[in-house]
């Protein structure tokens, strides 16, 4: 199967990196334009509301934990799942072409977790403003540290059929 999931794994690292890029595009964009004072609160009729930012930050915060919560129940239900498909009759062939479909749900299902915790920060900066709107790009530094740091490679791959084919 290493063989095969090869080229797959090359389709799955640029999933990761096409999430990754057009992140930083929209960052790249709205720090152009909150720079420029042409985005929604620093432009001519920005009248920015006094209690938006803060709400849009602790809101960002808490899309990030919870992602991260469900990112590890993600990863648990589809260890699980991947322990009885293994288990499960069959050739080795289709067990391992499911365990693969396994393996990409869970890498592109945190991908988008990561994705929209960025992405929100990113909002908060746009909609919010300066001086409290900056923090809002913490958000995707972190999330492209995660998608950076989960990128799928043949060694995590291993590692996961490792844990998806042991016995209990």
């Amino acid at each position: 199967m290493a063989n095969s999931a090869t080229p797959n794994m090359n389709a799955l690292r640029l999933i990761c990196f096409a999430m990754s890029a057009g992140m930083l595009v929209f960052a790249a964009v709205t720090i152009f334009l909150t720079v420029e004072g042409k985005s929604p609160a620093t432009g001519p009729n920005g009248n920015p509301q006094s209690g938006l930012v803060p709400m849009l930050l602790m809101l960002t915060g808490a899309v990030g934990m919870g992602s991260l919560i469900a990112s590890v129940l993600i990863q648990r239900a589809i260890l699980s799942g991947a322990r009885t498909t293994w288990q499960s009759s069959g050739d080795i062939e289709t067990k391992e072409r499911a365990l693969w479909s396994r393996y990409t749900t869970l890498v592109v299902s945190r991908t988008a977790l990561a994705e929209s915790f960025g992405l929100l920060g990113i909002v908060a900066l746009f909609l919010g403003g300066p001086p409290l709107g900056w923090f809002g790009l913490g958000a995707p530094l972190l999330a492209i540290g995660a998608i950076l740091v989960g990128l799928p490679s043949q060694v995590k791959y291993d590692e996961f059929l490792t844990r998806a084919t042991a016995e209990r």
